[in-house]
């Protein structure tokens, strides 16, 4: 085991045409003897670590290798980092923060995917700096940033895992949530048509993700105890603004993200700001007058 890629390596398995076949493979096995918790050596730690950054961060290979690789990074980190061996992941943040402008779209996309899976031992050693470098990747910068929409659909999932599992005051929970309803108005388009839809609907689910959490005692696998954001009676009219918007857009898939998770949302949290069906009626009325 401690000297699987080694031999790949030698046998020349990763060149040619079946080489990003042959790396699809090692990431599923990572994931796997990851998920076993399997005691490994630290030099095959390191190994495979290396391995993953290299899949993760390589514009020149096939796309599905690069998400295998950032599902073996999420079970090989929250596996093997661990508060006691600093040293194994260190550097690992500053690697993939220092591709997030990178020249090559994949790189960006991937660098920001692993960033949304590390645990938060990892990512919690400077968390506000990280929100300030993670926040305007999720907007469109210039012009030439408008097609890169994976990039912000990334970003916008490193940003909600930071919430997630980073010990955040009540002052950057704020700041993650002015975001993501920030990215519910994004609206860019170019050749393909409006690409911002994909931002909104990861935006969506973000949300949910945090609402869940902030609502909660506490989360169910890092066991942190949520800090108590106040939702103020503004930041409730922006969510439930910023969902019942996405309602009446035009695009189906856009439309079924949002009653996907509205649906669910309401039954337990809309009462905090739509009391009566005909208040809600109200809503959609206004809305669909304005598009």
């Amino acid at each position: 085991m401690n000297y699987t890629l080694s031999v790949l390596e030698s046998r020349g398995s990763f060149r040619g045409s079946g080489g990003d076949e042959m790396r699809g493979a090692v990431c599923y096995y990572i994931e796997k003897i990851s998920n076993a918790g399997v005691k490994l050596t630290s030099e095959t730690i390191k190994v495979w670590q290396e391995f993953l950054n290299v899949c993760i961060v390589n514009p020149e290979q096939f796309v599905g290798v690069q998400a295998l690789s950032v599902e073996a990074l999420r079970g090989f980190s929250w596996q093997y980092y661990t508060e006691s061996n600093p040293e194994m992941w260190s550097h690992i943040v500053e690697h993939y923060i220092s591709q997030l402008r990178h020249e090559f779209t994949a790189t960006r996309v991937g660098s920001a995917l692993a960033l949304s899976v590390l645990p938060g031992c990892v990512l919690s050693q400077d968390t506000k700096s990280l929100l300030k470098l993670l926040t305007p990747c999720t907007k469109v910068q210039n012009k030439s940033e408008t097609s890169l929409a994976e990039c912000r659909v990334s970003a916008v999932k490193a940003i909600t895992n930071v919430q997630l599992v980073c010990p955040c005051n009540s002052e950057m929970r704020a700041q993650i949530y002015r975001v993501l309803l920030e990215c519910l108005e994004d609206y860019s388009t170019d050749s393909r048509g409006d690409i911002g839809s994909y931002v909104r609907e990861a935006a969506m689910s973000c949300l949910m993700k945090c609402n869940k959490f902030t609502l909660s005692k506490g989360h169910p696998t890092n066991n942190l105890t949520p800090v108590n954001l106040t939702f103020t009676r503004d930041l409730k009219q922006q969510l439930v603004r910023g969902f019942l918007q996405q309602s009446v857009e035009k695009i189906d898939r856009t439309r079924q993200v949002h009653w996907k998770h509205f649906i669910i949302w309401s039954t337990v949290n809309l009462s905090w700001t739509v009391t009566t069906s005909s208040e809600l009626l109200s809503l959609f009325y206004r809305l669909s007058r304005r598009r």
